[in-house]
């Protein structure tokens, strides 16, 4: 799925199941709205999200742009990571973008 914030930032959203899809294209989105529903596509067994901000709007036809987000929890790192294996106390991270595989949560109201 893919967002049109102006005429040259986009995100996209990649990897949502099949059919999950809750806005309709042309509708205005607010933050807190649910878009769609994580899903497994790809090389993975896991739901995850593949999320960018990109200067077009094709997955591998544009340039990423950085972003940064207002607030996020750190669960733990690595690609072997498992849900039991999570923080006692997970770190929160404000304005940063996470790290390459970290495992984040992000909280429903930001703080």
């Amino acid at each position: 799925m893919v967002l049109k914030l102006s005429d040259e930032v986009y995100a996209i959203y990649a990897h949502l199941q099949p059919a999950s899809i809750r806005v309709k294209p042309g509708a205005s989105v607010h933050r807190g709205q649910v878009l769609g529903l994580v899903g497994n596509s790809g090389l993975s067994f896991e739901p995850h999200l593949h999320f960018q901000i990109s200067d077009g709007s094709l997955l591998l036809g544009a340039e990423g742009i950085p972003y940064i987000f207002e607030s996020f929890e750190v669960l733990g790192h690595g690609r072997e990571w498992k849900k039991g294996e999570m923080k006692t106390v997970p770190e929160i991270r404000k304005m940063q973008m996470p790290l390459k595989d970290e495992v984040v949560r992000f909280p429903a109201t930001p703080e």
